[in-house]
């Protein structure tokens, strides 16, 4: 079962669900809650590398779009790392689904997202693909997480990505 705003809304203000987000009237929604743009990188032309137990692992090495005097970038086709204001502290009993706001496909963007496992800390990372160029200021809402609680847990996140 999703969680709806009432119990997202305790889990943030009691919890600390989410932090650093911009405006929680704004961002919390009747199943969920929507992040904004804090950071946007390009991937440098190398190779990443996936291997079954991370041994080789291999992330190409991103570089950090500057933001205009008016806070904005434009971006042109291509593909493009998103990383969200919103600082997550998922607890052990729920499980984050990202959908990108709609607004995004009636522009030519489609957002390449995964799974946020229980345990997760940190800020979000998801993928932007364009097809047409777009004008995109800081702290744009550019997705949207609902919540979803877990039963008969016993793994919590451990991953390279774990920031705290």
């Amino acid at each position: 079962m999703f969680l709806g705003d009432l119990k997202i809304r305790e889990l943030i203000t009691e919890h600390q669900l989410v932090q650093d987000y911009v405006s929680l009237e704004k961002q919390l929604q009747p199943c969920g809650f929507e992040c904004t743009v804090g950071t946007v990188y390009t991937l440098e032309n190398d190779m990443g590398v996936l291997d079954f137990d991370n041994s080789k692992r291999y992330l190409p090495n991103r570089k950090q779009k500057e933001w205009d005097n008016k806070n904005t970038v434009v971006l042109q086709k291509g593909f493009y790392l998103l990383e969200t204001n919103e600082f997550l502290k998922m607890p052990n009993d729920l499980v984050g689904f990202i959908n990108p706001r709609s607004s995004l496909h009636r522009m030519g963007l489609f957002l390449r997202e995964a799974l946020i496992d229980p345990g997760f800390k940190g800020t979000l990372i998801v993928g932007l693909v364009i097809f047409s160029r777009v004008q995109l200021y800081k702290d744009a809402r550019i997705l949207q997480i609902s919540f979803a609680k877990v039963t008969d847990v016993s793994l919590s996140y451990d991953g390279i990505y774990k920031t705290v």
